[in-house]
């Protein structure tokens, strides 16, 4: 009725309005009406908004309440209230205190143009990650209402690696299962001190968000989404937005997140994957992904899982699957790298602590190479260290990299002191590296796999040559795949085991070295009835193929799915079906990334001519000596071969060939069936080799096997 007009603006976005000033208008003291009156120049037509506006009765706020108390620096606080307060009680140093000898302030800051925030200053430091207790009383709002009694916590507060972590991920929310249709991820405070991520970073693959003043309670949650799913998720707790992060962000499939505190140290990193729901249902949208322990920081698809509840996810709350599920893992050096002549890549078996990989002590070199001058860590994983050398290798020599006992895995278990033969990478060609195992028919759950030896003297890099399928009527390579971006070296004897899914090789086949694999994101066509299998250069150049067939499989087997197909000697030629055998029962039917369980050693004949080993055999599939091995020597090349077996009664039991065309000296196999594909009968055979060359010379030889039972 006297014409006094007030004005406040909300210039934080946080709901806190201050006044800006009062004028005094009593042209008109009734009205059935209200509205604005705008006077603007064209180029300001677009340059202000009203929203929100309501005419009728004042209605006083509520008395302010504290939202927030966070060390500003080692000796002060800033106190944020729900509304302005009076100068007069929240600027009183009497109306505050802390506990643990910190007592009433010496000062309080208070800002007019900043009512609702006071800064307090103590004469003493608050300690490090060290809990204290504040008290805040008869403190009044700016309208003279007096505030209850407030009793809060709070802690200087030093970022450490893993105190806020990963915990929960909704990458895929749609179809709907139960809950909004957003992504979100939730984060889970680790320790027991009250949290506040004031210009923290999140990452997400290559693009950066700050995160705004959110607050994570000692042992709570924060739940983070974009601005379009933040009206769906409020109500599920302690829920925050990130400003500009695209509803995307959070890619299906997998991608890397990352938290970064205000200083660019890394906090937290997930790099998530859909293999880990283990459920293809669930990875098809609507559940989110539950981390098992959250105290298990090192750890990736063995301490993730998808959520059991039935809304499809648990944000806000305790995860549906939290279980113990320690890290116990050893760490282990997987493998060695080099690009350049004087830098080595190590690659670890898992995130390694970034302080003990970073020391130039845990690493040495023979052959006066030495301590290397400097080691860089891939960041965020820690899973790959280069050694950066004083002095370049030497190509055609021989060293040994020793690693001491002070490298630790982030979970904090040492790695092993390892002795560690390489040398600079040589160029393959034709069957330096061969094809040595491959498993083309899979169980449910489980995934193709080939896997490769180096039978050479040199090591090689496996970033210089690709796994592909071939059309053999075209004559091109198909499905081409890179076996690595990164620099991978194939030692002497090394084996390499690729497949798409080293989970699922590992859940299938429990005896094999998980640090002789490489997953490939896709893996080469490969089908279970007349495929092939390609290794090759970059530039195409073959180094082996396989033409594989179920039919290589022993014949005694009436289903071959699940079961590894072995080379029984990497000397052996590729082409030739009496190279290969199904892998062994008592290894599980394969044997990835070690030497294989039908491996058969070379034995030449003595002299020229042919010769059995071993004198007796048991085709049983138990691996030990289940094929009989007929090994030749001729006296010179253009010889073929026609191999018979028959029965002690003069019975033909099998034609092993029939016209082979013989190399000087080779092997050639029995797996012990006829050629109705049974198993032979207990008992002793004549192995009838009758050998030929186009001048007309003929050679005759009649060896006698034992096909023996174990009792």
């Amino acid at each position: 009725s006297a014409g006094r007009w007030s004005f406040y603006a909300d210039y934080g976005h946080d709901g806190v309005f201050v006044p800006q000033g009062e004028v005094y208008d009593n042209t008109h003291t009734t009205t059935r009406w209200f509205g604005i009156m705008c006077r603007y120049t064209v180029s300001n037509s677009r340059g202000f908004y009203f929203d929100n506006i309501s005419a009728g009765e004042i209605v006083p706020d509520a008395p302010p309440e504290v939202l927030m108390v966070k060390p500003a620096s080692a000796a002060s606080l800033d106190v944020l209230f729900s509304g302005p307060v009076c100068a007069d009680s929240g600027g009183d140093t009497g109306n505050y205190y802390v506990d643990q000898g910190s007592g009433h302030p010496l000062s309080v800051s208070y800002n007019a143009t900043s009512p609702h925030r006071v800064r307090l200053l103590f004469a003493t430091h608050f300690r490090e990650n060290h809990l204290y207790n504040i008290q805040i009383n008869r403190v009044r709002g700016a309208d003279g209402q007096l505030m209850e009694d407030y009793s809060g916590q709070f802690a200087r507060y030093v970022p450490e690696r893993f105190d806020i972590v990963f915990n929960e991920l909704m990458v895929n929310s749609s179809p709907v299962v139960g809950l909004p249709p957003h992504d979100w991820f939730e984060l889970y405070n680790t320790t027991g001190l009250p949290v506040y991520l004031d210009g923290w970073r999140f990452q997400y693959g290559s693009g950066y968000r700050e995160i705004p003043g959110a607050y994570i309670p000692p042992g709570g949650f924060l739940v983070l989404t974009s601005e379009t799913g933040y009206n769906s998720l409020k109500d599920y707790g302690n829920v925050a937005v990130i400003p500009g992060l695209p509803a995307n962000a959070l890619t299906i499939g997998g991608s890397t997140l990352v938290l970064w505190d205000s200083n660019m140290k890394l906090i937290s990193f997930v790099s998530y994957s859909d293999d880990w729901y283990r459920d293809d249902a669930k990875s098809a949208g609507g559940w989110s992904l539950e981390k098992i322990d959250p105290y298990n920081h090192c750890q990736g698809a063995e301490n993730w899982t998808a959520s059991i509840d039935n809304s499809g996810g648990t944000p806000g709350r305790e995860n549906s699957v939290r279980a113990e599920n320690p890290d116990n893992s050893i760490p282990r050096l997987r493998w060695l790298g080099c690009e350049v002549p004087d830098r080595i890549i190590l690659h670890f078996s898992t995130s390694m602590d970034e302080a003990s990989v970073i020391d130039t002590g845990n690493y040495y070199i023979d052959n006066d190479i030495g301590n290397p001058r400097e080691v860089t860590v891939n960041l965020p994983a820690a899973d790959r260290a280069e050694l950066i050398l004083d002095a370049a290798l030497d190509s055609g020599r021989v060293y040994t990299l020793e690693t001491g006992k002070g490298l630790a895995g982030c979970s904090g278990h040492k790695l092993p002191g390892v002795r560690r033969p390489f040398s600079l990478p040589g160029q393959a060609v034709s069957n330096d590296i061969v094809i040595n195992e491959i498993l083309f028919n899979p169980l449910q759950g489980c995934s193709r796999y080939v896997e490769l030896y180096n039978r050479s003297d040199s090591s090689f890099d496996l970033k210089d040559y690709v796994l592909a399928s071939k059309d053999t009527v075209a004559g091109m390579l198909t499905t081409v795949r890179h076996i690595s971006e990164i620099s991978m070296l194939l030692p002497p004897g090394g084996f390499a085991l690729i497949t798409d899914d080293t989970a699922s090789v590992r859940n299938h086949f429990p005896v094999c070295d998980p640090g002789t694999f490489i997953q490939l994101e896709r893996m080469p066509a490969m089908t279970n009835r007349n495929g092939v299998v390609v290794l090759a250069s970059r530039g195409h150049s073959v180094i082996d193929m396989l033409v594989y067939d179920e039919s290589m499989h022993w014949s005694v087997f009436s289903d071959t799915k699940g079961i590894a197909l072995e080379r029984l000697n990497p000397d052996r030629p590729s082409g030739e079906a009496s190279s290969w055998h199904s892998a062994a029962s008592s290894a599980g039917y394969g044997s990835p990334g070690l030497p294989n369980s039908q491996f058969v050693p070379a034995l030449e004949a003595a002299g020229t001519g042919f010769s059995l080993y071993p004198e007796v055999f048991f085709p049983d599939g138990g691996g030990d000596a289940d094929v009989l091995n007929i090994a030749y020597r001729m006296e010179k090349p253009g010889y073929s071969a026609n191999i018979r077996v028959f029965g002690m009664d003069g019975r033909l039991i099998r034609v092993l060939c029939r016209g082979k065309l013989l190399a000087t000296r080779g092997e050639i196999s029995w797996d012990g069936t006829n050629d109705s594909g049974e198993m032979a009968s207990v008992g002793s055979y004549i192995i009838h080799v009758e050998a030929y060359n186009p001048n007309g010379n003929v050679k005759h030889y009649k060896l006698r096997a034992v096909l023996g039972a174990r009792l």
